[in-house]
């Protein structure tokens, strides 16, 4: 019985040791997990098509959430960054209580007052070049897999992204938008641009 107690104590040590050295490991290769970033200076723009050429914008800086990154390894984005559509604006007070009240239908709450991108996934992931990323977006009470492009710059201890992937408005249930006779096309393009860093002061460009 004693032996046996012994061998269990001496597999589990064993054990214990083993986990060590790979977190060692890992660490020292650079492969500890990142705490979570912030995001700061958000910039959010939806170019909407016009049916009869030219385009308007809808802009707004209401973007937060948090993401953590693998070190460099960039691959998996943990977190969920989301878009207070109440304050997108297009410039026109009317067209904008066109957008958000008539076809985005923000006053019915939640799924329908933000939209959120989450399980975001970033293929062959590579610093300071243009990548594909996968993720899910929520809008409009719909949730649906969009894929575009990013590109991703460390600079000192926060990383300075930019993006952009096509929406079809209707895939979301959203009815065709028109404004004074005028319509916008099914699709429509978001770009996002926000620097990502740790709590705190900004630590941007402190290498």
């Amino acid at each position: 019985m004693r032996s046996s107690r012994l061998y269990i104590l001496r597999a589990a040590a064993a054990r214990a040791l083993a986990v060590a050295a790979v977190a060692t490991a890992l660490g020292a290769a650079g492969y500890t997990r990142a705490a979570a970033l912030e995001i700061r200076d958000p910039r959010v723009t939806v170019i909407c098509p016009l049916t009869v050429g030219a385009a308007f914008k809808a802009k707004t800086t209401a973007l937060t959430g948090e993401i953590a990154l693998e070190g460099d390894a960039l691959g998996d984005l943990a977190g969920t960054l989301s878009v207070d559509l109440t304050t997108l604006d297009t410039g026109i007070d009317l067209r904008n209580h066109h957008m958000q009240e008539k076809y985005l239908e923000v006053g019915k709450g939640d799924g329908f007052k933000d939209a959120r991108l989450s399980a975001i996934k970033i293929d062959a992931p590579k610093l300071d070049a243009e990548l594909k990323f996968h993720a899910d977006l929520t809008v409009h009470g719909e949730t649906k897999p969009v894929t575009g492009t990013c590109k991703i710059h460390k600079n000192g201890t926060a990383y300075e992204v930019e993006a952009g992937f096509p929406v079809n408005v209707l895939e979301f249930k959203i009815a065709k938008p028109s404004y004074l006779g005028v319509g916008v096309e099914d699709e429509v393009r978001v770009t996002v641009a926000f620097t990502a860093a740790p709590k705190g002061p900004t630590s941007a460009g402190s290498n």
